[in-house]
C-alpha cells in the first residue's frame, strides 16, 4: 500500500532577527578574514653608498662596513599591521660614518655620527649616502708609533693648522673627513706624521687640492 505522509515539515526563511545575526556575523567572519590576509610583520632598510669610499654603518647592535657604490639590506622587526591599525612601524638608531661623507644636522648646523631613520612595516625605507666630505688617511705601515697627526689646510689667504692624538700602532689606519675644495675656496692639504721619538716627516704640498669624494692617502713607510 502507498506510503501516507500526514505531518510534513518545513523550513522556515529567517525572520528579521535571524537576517541581522546571520549579516553580522558574515561581517565579523570577513574583517577577521581580512585582518589575517592584510598582516605585514617586519620592515626592510636599504643603505646605498654611492661613494668612492667605504661607509661605516651601525644598526641594531651590529656594525656593518658598506663599500664603495654597494648596499646594505637590514631586516627589521617591527609589531603587525591590520586593517584596524595600518600605520605601523618604528625608528631605527642609525650611525653613519664615511670616508668622505657625513651626517649634516641643519637644526645643530653641525656634522653628525648618528640618526634616526623611520621604517614602516611592510615596506622597504631606502637611504642614499651621496658624497659631502673630502679626506685624509693614514696607513702605518712603518714598525714605530704613530701618536700625533697634524692636517694643515691651506688657501691663498691662510692656512689652518689642527693636531690630532692617535696612537696609531704599526699595520693600523686612521681616516678623517675634511672641507673639499670649492668654488670659493680651493682647500690644499700637508699631513705631518709624529712618531713616539717625536720625529716627523711630511706629506703633500699646495698642489694637493682635494675636492669632493676625493681622498689624501698617506702611505707610511718602514722607518731606518
Amino acid at each position: 500500500m502507498p506510503y501516507q505522509f500526514t505531518n510534513i515539515s518545513r523550513c522556515k526563511p529567517f525572520g528579521s532577527r535571524g537576517r541581522i545575526r546571520y549579516t553580522l556575523m558574515l561581517m565579523v567572519l570577513t574583517l577577521l578574514l581580512l585582518g589575517i590576509a592584510g598582516c605585514e610583520k617586519g620592515a626592510k632598510l636599504k643603505i646605498y653608498n654611492r661613494t668612492s669610499y667605504p661607509v661605516y654603518a651601525g644598526a641594531l647592535g651590529e656594525a656593518y662596513t658598506i663599500p664603495a657604490d654597494s648596499v646594505l639590506s637590514l631586516d627589521i622587526s617591527t609589531s603587525s599591521t591590520s586593517i584596524f591599525n595600518p600605520d605601523v612601524g618604528k625608528y631605527v638608531t642609525l650611525d653613519l660614518v664615511g670616508e668622505t661623507y657625513q651626517i649634516w644636522d641643519s637644526f645643530l648646523e653641525a656634522f653628525v655620527d648618528s640618526t634616526y631613520v623611520w621604517v614602516d612595516a611592510g615596506e622597504t625605507t631606502k637611504v642614499y649616502i651621496d658624497p659631502n666630505r673630502a679626506s685624509v688617511k693614514v696607513l702605518n705601515h712603518s714598525t714605530q708609533w704613530i701618536k700625533k697627526i697634524i692636517i694643515s689646510r691651506g688657501t691663498l689667504s691662510g692656512t689652518l693648522v689642527t693636531g690630532y692624538d692617535v696612537y696609531l700602532g704599526p699595520g693600523a689606519k686612521w681616516f678623517k673627513q675634511v672641507p673639499p675644495a670649492d668654488p670659493s675656496h680651493n682647500y690644499y692639504y700637508i699631513v705631518q706624521v709624529q712618531f713616539e721619538n717625536d720625529d716627523i716627516i711630511s706629506f703633500g704640498s699646495n698642489t694637493n687640492v682635494l675636492h669632493v669624494d676625493e681622498q689624501f692617502l698617506v702611505t707610511v713607510p718602514v722607518q731606518e
